[in-house]
């Protein structure tokens, strides 16, 4: 049943018009009674996150009604950034996904692409699954492994920010300028605030395409006042206003890069050779009639050496007889 309304809900994402935006007219049992455009709040960095569209909905199925609002960005790594900004502080972590927080019956959280967040009413898995499956241009690539170097002891909460270019650097930690961060060699930032004895401490830990190119950007970070840097592996990691040099130090050493491989890709056999697999065939034929004549060879031979070595008597070819002529009559 289950597989019947995935596909039924598939079918209808594929047929909806091309001017749909994130909210279906009908979800589930779910009436779609309003729908409204989000204007964004921070115009800049929302374009640089990539904003596609921003929507917001309610629902009423006559038992429930809830408010649905939805933004869709570039990709998951976006997707994972927005929700590091605009996450509700006090809400607990939920298991709704692998980005998620939840106060009561609402929740805001990410799916592939997409933000999402619901007040008021959290419909169940199964229906879940069915809006899922009905999101326009849904992307769902890896998250990204940067922000999983953030030391936790002493991380506070909430002040995770996950940079894409200039534009959000200077929003979330305008003491670094763009110029030595150099975005346009393809670097991205993750940051977060710590606290220590001597007062608070930001560490923010760039990643680059290769290790070549962190050793580079490393000696312009050095160049730069009340900064520690530090390089490891792709990524160099700075401490900046730590005013407890030993905190500082402590906590710097912590951020070290570990290689890690994934491979997601189905490996294939190889394609069949038809050269070979003619060949193959002749070479098969050829063995077995080998083994025919080797076997009759066999046969022949110890019959004709039983004959002469051992007395055996010459078999009188046997014939089938019917006798129909002598039911005639």
């Amino acid at each position: 049943m289950r597989q019947t309304l995935l596909a039924l809900a598939f079918l209808t994402a594929a047929i909806a018009p091309a001017g749909a935006a994130i909210w279906p007219e009908q979800w589930w049992e779910y009436k779609r009674t309003s729908i409204e455009k989000v204007a964004p709040d921070d115009v800049m960095v929302w374009r640089e996150y990539g904003l596609q569209e921003a929507e917001r909905a309610t629902y009423d199925d006559g038992k429930v009604k809830f408010t649905a609002t939805g933004w869709r960005v570039n990709d998951s790594t976006a997707a994972m950034a927005v929700f590091q900004w605009k996450r509700p502080l006090q809400w607990k972590k939920s298991d709704l996904s692998e980005l998620a927080v939840q106060n009561g019956s609402s929740v805001f959280f990410t799916f592939g692409n997409y933000i999402l967040s619901l007040e008021g009413h959290i419909p169940d898995e199964e229906k879940r699954q069915i809006l899922f499956v009905q999101l326009p241009r849904l992307e769902r690539g890896p998250l990204p492994l940067l922000p999983g170097y953030l030391p936790a002891e002493g991380l506070e909460n909430g002040s995770q920010r996950f940079v894409l270019g200039p534009v959000s650097l200077e929003r979330f930690e305008p003491r670094v300028p763009p110029s030595i961060a150099a975005f346009h060699l393809g670097a991205e930032a993750q940051i977060g605030r710590y606290t220590s004895p001597q007062g608070p401490m930001t560490l923010a830990i760039f990643s680059y395409p290769t290790p070549a190119m962190a050793k580079r950007q490393v000696q312009q970070f050095e160049k730069l006042t009340g900064v520690l840097a530090k390089r490891t592996g792709p990524m160099v990691a700075l401490l900046i206003g730590g005013a407890d040099a030993d905190a500082a130090e402590r906590l710097l050493a912590k951020v070290n890069y570990q290689a890690s491989v994934s491979w997601d890709e189905t490996v294939r056999p190889p394609e069949p050779n038809m050269g070979d697999v003619i060949l193959n065939a002749f070479i098969f034929v050829g063995v077995t009639i080998l083994f025919i004549i080797g076997v009759g060879a066999i046969i022949g031979g110890t019959k004709v050496l039983g004959r002469k070595y051992l007395g055996w008597e010459k078999e009188e070819d046997a014939m089938l007889t019917l006798h129909i002529d002598d039911h005639r009559g």
